[in-house]
């Protein structure tokens, strides 16, 4: 197998950390992996003990210790030094509170592979994380790790949405074959050496939620192409580092993120509709909300420091 670097941001999860790498490490042709865990902490104190816990566990794993930079900026840490120590053929960038099937990134490098040579990124088949979907009472014992988090990604261009395709529906074999998807989710992002050098790192402006949607697009400008490749296979527990699906982070930098690449990327017609957006949700919406909405107009990005819930 080619050379492939897996680049892990952890924050605040290290339980999570250590589940993905030891699923990891049940890979197939692992002789030419490299995982490296950019260990992100402002509280260095913290930072230096999970980092301990990591070397003792994964003695053969890198750790980079960082502030925290968010998703972006911390991959982009990633990326940097192992381009830099190893020169991989291939960079992932996983999510850590993923499980990995053996035969994933095999799979995922096998396609890319077939198509050398080609401005892409590629993801994979994503499930739920058994006993983590959004609505788990709805399935029965066996559908529980069938269910769809990710099966190729869907842009609405008129009003700058973007969703998964198969979202909580039971693989039945329906989403099984390799095609060219509107955006590929950075919860499981595979790009080649060239692909990456050419376009370059993260938008760090976003620093969490929606930068794998300004990665495509940037790709996309490029005439690069975005490949849903079905017979990989991961599970994914959503959210887990941001405080869980509708948490104040969450909301905020969604609200924020969307905005910003709408500006970013639509056309005038739709830039008008989300200004008009603007004004109604800083009328009617959640503090979260409104204070996402005002910082990208003021074109505050990057990281944000919250203090308490607030409605």
């Amino acid at each position: 197998m080619p050379s492939v670097s897996v680049i892990i941001v952890n924050y605040h999860g290290l339980e999570d950390t250590i589940a993905c790498v030891q699923s990891l490490q049940t890979s197939r042709n692992t002789e030419n992996l490299k995982i490296i865990v950019v260990n992100a902490d402002d509280d260095s104190a913290e930072r230096s003990k999970s980092t301990q816990v990591l070397q003792d566990q994964f003695p053969k794993i890198e750790i980079l210790e960082r502030k925290n930079l968010g998703f972006s900026g911390g991959n982009n840490e990633g990326a940097a030094y192992t381009l830099q120590n190893h020169n991989p053929e291939y960079l992932l960038f996983l999510n850590n509170d993923t499980r990995v099937d053996p035969s994933a990134i095999h799979e995922l490098v096998s396609f890319a592979h077939n198509h050398n040579g080609e401005l892409a990124a590629y993801a994979p088949k994503i499930y739920f994380e058994s006993g983590y979907e959004f609505h788990k009472n709805a399935y029965n014992s066996s559908e529980h790790g069938k269910v769809f988090w990710y099966a190729g990604g869907l842009v609405d261009r008129k009003n700058m949405y973007a969703w998964h395709r198969g979202v909580d529906e039971v693989d039945f074999g329906q989403f099984d074959r390799a095609q060219e998807t509107g955006f590929v989710t950075g919860c499981c992002m595979l790009v080649s050496r060239q692909t990456y050098q050419k376009i370059g790192g993260w938008n760090t402006k976003y620093f969490l939620y929606l930068e794998d949607l300004d990665y495509s697009e940037r790709l996309r400008g490029r005439k690069g192409k975005l490949w849903y490749v079905p017979q990989a296979k991961i599970w994914h527990k959503n959210a887990g580092s941001s405080g869980g699906s509708g948490s104040q982070q969450q909301v905020y930098y969604q609200t924020r993120n969307r905005l910003y690449f709408g500006l970013k990327y639509a056309g005038m017609r739709t830039k008008v509709a989300l200004v008009k957006e603007v004004f109604t949700k800083l009328k009617h919406g959640t503090h979260y909300e409104k204070m996402g909405l005002i910082d990208t107009l003021f074109y505050k990005m990057g990281k944000k420091h919250f203090t308490q819930e607030k409605e």
